[in-house]
């Protein structure tokens, strides 16, 4: 575990769609650790840009995609399809800030889809003299293993570490990768920017896999693992739940009172996880609404009574009141 007044930088980038669960992962970062916590955030539209400079912390710094001073990156935002382009914007900002960071200072890169239930500490901690950054694994059960193939071994939601010349160098070919090709694929192994990781083992001796149920759950991996609270904390079989990627989370706020969500679209969430991982998620992002209405319409009602009937099992309603 690192001292709690270790400075790390954090960066991540959203639209106006993940305004507010960027906010909650800020949020949650900081409730958990007593760390030096600097983050540099990249807005990818005029209404989270404008909302990040009305509401701006002492320790945030807020970048438009010009500001990178990049014209490899502002050229590929004319050709590439915006959901293509923004797969590969992890890999070039994450190279973006070690190439203004120094030599030793944490940084990590963090999907705006994540939210922490544990102190962040815990994965740079697993850093030592040997290993100078990390990654995670998707951690599918036996039976999605075959998903390993089409998404990759590794989830791009965390990644970070000591800044270093592997480190750099590693980042810095998977930022050539994306720009080269970041598609959807999986007949002939991409997955926008993630099965490119699946090569860093081989290739990069000080690169440290984190291993823990409780490190990059998701709704592919969290059903039929025993889940339960003990203190503050969350286990899953046992372990700390240090975060979780709320992957596919798809909700509308925009009905009045009513807070209307899906999990995980195409996922079915067990009720534990339900209980224990997504109600603390749901309260946070329903108390921020209240302050700051983002109206998030992405779960929409097709007139159709088929269409309207074919998606109430996977709706869950939740009083705003």
């Amino acid at each position: 575990m690192l001292k709690n007044n270790e400075r790390i930088t954090l960066t991540s980038f959203f639209d106006s769609n993940y305004l507010d669960r960027a906010i909650a992962l800020i949020q949650s970062v900081e409730f958990h650790t007593e760390s030096n916590i600097i983050w540099k955030l990249l807005a990818l539209d005029e209404i989270t840009h404008s909302f990040l400079i009305e509401n701006k912390k002492f320790n945030w710094e807020i970048i438009r995609l010009e500001d990178l001073n990049d014209p490899e990156v502002m050229q590929l935002m004319l050709v590439r399809p915006y959901r293509e382009f923004c797969w590969s914007l992890s890999a070039i900002l994450l190279d973006h800030v070690l190439g203004i960071s120094q030599n030793e200072d944490l940084v990590a890169y963090v999907d705006s889809d994540c939210y922490f239930f544990s102190n962040i500490n815990v994965l740079f901690g697993s850093l030592n003299e040997e290993k100078d950054f990390f990654i995670h694994e998707h951690n599918f059960p036996k039976n999605k293993e075959y998903l390993i193939s089409r998404s990759g071994r590794f989830n791009v939601g965390v990644i970070g570490g000591k800044v270093s010349k592997q480190f750099k160098e590693c980042v810095r070919k998977w930022r050539s990768q994306v720009i080269e090709k970041c598609v959807l694929d999986p007949a002939n192994g991409f997955c926008g920017d993630q099965t490119y990781l699946d090569s860093w083992p081989r290739e990069y001796e000080r690169l440290r896999i984190l291993k823990s149920d409780g490190i990059g759950a998701g709704p592919w991996n969290v059903n039929n693992k025993e889940i339960a609270s003990k203190g503050k904390d969350i286990l899953v079989n046992k372990e700390i739940l240090v975060f979780y990627h709320f992957h596919a989370f798809k909700y509308n706020s925009s009905f009045g009172k009513i807070f209307v969500f899906q999990p995980a679209l195409n996922y079915k969430i067990q009720r534990k996880p339900m209980k224990y991982i997504y109600r603390p998620y749901i309260q946070h992002l329903i108390k921020n609404s209240k302050r700051n209405p983002f109206l998030s319409k992405e779960i929409s009602f097709n007139k159709k009574i088929f269409s309207l009937v074919r998606n109430v099992p996977r709706l869950f309603w939740s009083n705003l009141k």
